[in-house]
């Protein structure tokens, strides 16, 4: 059965294809219009002092679970925003780390969504100040990921 992890999937050769320090985006919406340059793009990005930014969304928790294990980062409380969940369809990323971001196998037909939340979520403080006790998270690493709260770079 093909479903969202076959993105991941084929996301996964092509980042094959390029140098660690390139910077690539990834927008999976036939709906998608880009409204500013590359280069204010990349300036946004980088202004962002992160490896890797999601777009955040506010209707995308893929499990109940999750919803309270959003961490408090950059100054920010996620629940102060409407938008305070990783939306697995846009990103833009150091491709170094999206290479170690997407190391771990993923099924065709698995949820690409919750697959990435994984990622944000894995090695970080909770709402509850919990290191540990991500018992349903697969990866105890974590990966240089913040997600765009206030739509500098995606907006939804």
């Amino acid at each position: 059965m093909v479903g969202f992890g076959q993105k991941v999937n084929l996301f996964k050769t092509e980042l094959d294809k390029l140098e660690d320090d390139d910077v690539v985006g990834f927008v999976d919406g036939f709906d998608v219009v880009f409204l500013a340059s590359e280069g204010e793009i990349l300036e946004k990005f980088h202004g962002l002092n992160a490896k890797v930014v999601f777009g955040a969304e506010e209707a995308c928790a893929p499990d109940a679970s999750l919803v309270n294990r959003f961490p408090l980062e950059g100054g920010y409380d996620y629940r102060d925003h409407n938008y305070r969940f990783l939306n697995s369809g846009n990103f833009i990323g150091e491709v170094g780390e999206l290479k170690k971001i997407t190391e771990e196998e993923i099924a065709d037909a698995d949820s690409d969504q919750l697959y990435y939340q994984k990622k944000f979520l894995g090695g970080k403080p909770n709402v509850f100040g919990e290191v540990d006790g991500h018992e349903y998270l697969d990866a105890a690493e974590s990966f240089d990921i913040v997600l765009d709260y206030v739509s500098d770079i995606f907006n939804v």
